[in-house]
């Protein structure tokens, strides 16, 4: 599986925080509404294969190792487990597919991941949070 990650263009994140507050003000027309519904649903349908696969390889991991991805993610965060290729690919992917990991922060599930690799307490967010944090992280990267 492979996934063709993006560096954040601050124009086009406020073009959508823009077009998403046009949106939920219901103040675009039906062709616009109708476009950025089917762009939504392109990159959902996207979304969802991409994550049908994750869970296809972790099921075949979890079939090799015998245990739950749940049970492995734990096992490796807290250092039981060596760093073969496999694992690394494996809690990759189980953080990747959203399984539950890091039970010990505050306000477990959610958590944030810094560029380190470190996790952190997260909230519950939405896409305008998203899109904040993009823009921060483009400033940012920007800046060095």
């Amino acid at each position: 599986m492979t996934v063709y990650p993006t560096t954040p263009n601050i124009k086009y994140t406020k073009g959508v925080r823009w077009l998403a507050e046009m949106y939920e003000k219901k103040q675009i027309d039906r062709l616009t509404a109708q476009t950025l519904n089917k762009l939504v649903d392109l990159e959902a349908s996207r979304i969802r294969m991409q994550l049908d696969e994750i869970q296809r390889v972790m099921a075949e991991y979890e079939r090799q190792y015998g245990m739950s991805t749940a049970e492995f993610a734990q096992k490796y965060e807290s250092g039981k487990t060596d760093n073969r290729m496999d694992f690394v690919e494996w809690v990759s992917l189980s953080k990747m597919a959203v399984v539950p990991h890091h039970p010990g922060l505050e306000n477990f599930p959610h958590h944030i991941h810094s560029a380190d690799g470190e996790a952190t307490p997260g909230k519950p967010t939405n896409i305008s949070a998203v899109l904040d944090e993009i823009e921060t992280i483009a400033g940012q990267t920007r800046a060095d």
